[in-house]
């Protein structure tokens, strides 16, 4: 389908999802009632709500690592689907459904975040305005909040139980990367579009969204999400002009840069005082936090644009390279375990890890469960659509987004007893309450 196409059923979809569904909330109706956001601050605040405990956020936590901890067992039966889900708006990475007690928070690259119980009832939907490329940010969680970045160059935390904006602030271009929630703020790496094509990490406050600190600028846009490492003092992000950057957390202060063999467009993982990246040049290295060394660093099949992981039990770095092949690397050498072709072109999915399993994207439209240990296909499963997200695996349930014309799909337990939908979640909507 040509472009012009995936936008008219674009459209066709907001109609129609606007009339079928009264409990959306589109960013517009904000736009009109609060004032257009032309400039960088301060942010809308359209309602005070303090910032609660942490219950999601991309790859498992600020370290990244993909670990999850949940478990879920074989066989596994389908959940709910929808599709399609994505529509090819624009080709970077699809996001991840966000998982907590309150249900699934998925976003999609033609700019909505919905919102489903665990039965796939869908409870509210926000469309984000001005954002021609959507989001491909995976949504952070707190016990009363969604937080998410869009391609328009704004962050937003809505209420979770129906929507409703608590603030939006624009913190620059566009914004592809995943935040990171760590006490009472909120991280996230910010690019610049146009003329100068740059970027920054930001700090806000999780309560207002106020701007706590704005870091150097980065030399290139970050497609990474910020990964924090040696106790959470530094923060280290990723950049497309063949770099990792060191930013000391409290005060956005740049520490250092590492000089990388190609575009690190992927988020990095952490374990201790070490942080792991792989780039578009082929390569993996291994970087001391606290000052940019190398401590060792190894070849890949070929370049790479995913998302690294690490195992701590095993000691393992995982990682998946654009040819298809994913590899393990011992953390502490750098020594490779094992290598296993995912016959899954332009890979850029990332694995999810629970107990000795892994899960990623396999077989052009599927996942794949591999066991750690050896990388040996467990079980595989067919989707509708190829897949360039991670998938997530929380409270019992695989979710997974696929890109155009797949759709959202979870999995469970083919036994009834090992799932059990949480008795908070009501089995409909949520009311929305209006500004």
């Amino acid at each position: 389908m040509k472009p012009i196409g995936l936008y008219m059923t674009g459209i066709i979809i907001a109609i129609v999802t606007a009339i079928q569904n009264p409990f959306l909330f589109s960013e517009q109706v904000a736009l009109d009632y609060f004032h257009r956001f032309d400039t960088p601050a301060p942010p809308v605040l359209v309602q005070p709500e303090p910032a609660h405990d942490i219950t999601f956020q991309f790859r498992n936590s600020v370290g990244r690592t993909g670990e999850s901890s949940s478990h879920i067992k074989f066989p596994l039966k389908p959940l709910f689907s929808v599709e399609p889900f994505n529509l090819a708006v624009h080709r970077a990475m699809k996001s991840s459904p966000a998982i907590d007690a309150d249900g699934i928070f998925a976003t999609t690259d033609s700019g909505w975040i919905h919102a489903f119980n665990f039965t796939g009832q869908l409870n509210w939907s926000f469309q984000v305005a001005e954002a021609r490329e959507g989001l491909h940010a995976t949504a952070a969680l707190d016990a009363k909040s969604v937080y998410v970045g869009a391609y328009n160059g704004r962050f937003y935390r809505l209420r979770k139980s129906d929507g409703h904006p608590l603030w939006i602030t624009r913190l620059g271009g566009a914004i592809g990367a995943s935040a990171a929630l760590f006490e009472e703020f909120v991280y996230i790496a910010v690019e610049l579009t146009g003329r100068r094509a740059d970027g920054y990490v930001v700090a806000l406050n999780r309560e207002t969204g106020q701007p706590i600190w704005r870091s150097d600028y980065l030399g290139q846009q970050a497609h990474s999400s910020t990964t924090f490492c040696d106790e959470n003092k530094v923060l280290v992000v990723g950049v497309n002009n063949a770099q990792v950057v060191g930013i000391e957390r409290e005060s956005g202060v740049t520490l250092w840069r590492f000089a990388a063999a190609g575009p690190v467009r992927g988020t990095l993982t952490a374990s201790g005082s070490q942080a792991f990246a792989a780039d578009g040049g082929g390569r993996v290295s291994a970087v001391d936090c606290r000052n940019g060394q190398l401590i060792w660093q190894r070849e890949l099949s070929a370049g790479s644009a995913s998302s690294v992981a690490y195992h701590r039990g095993l000691d393992l770095v995982i990682v998946g390279s654009l040819d298809g092949h994913l590899s393990a690397f011992s953390g502490a050498n750098g020594e490779r375990r094992w290598t296993v072709d995912l016959r899954q072109p332009d890979y850029r999915s990332g694995v999810t890890i629970t107990g000795d399993t892994l899960w990623t994207a396999c077989r052009t439209a599927g996942v794949c469960a591999l066991s750690a240990k050896s990388g040996t296909v467990i079980q595989h499963w067919s989707l509708k659509g190829a897949v360039s997200s991670i998938p997530t695996i929380e409270r019992g349930i695989l979710c997974v987004t696929q890109d155009y014309p797949g759709g959202l799909s979870c999995f469970r337990a083919s036994n009834e007893e090992q799932w059990r939908r949480p008795a908070d979640v009501p089995p409909g909507r949520k009311d929305r309450e209006d500004p």
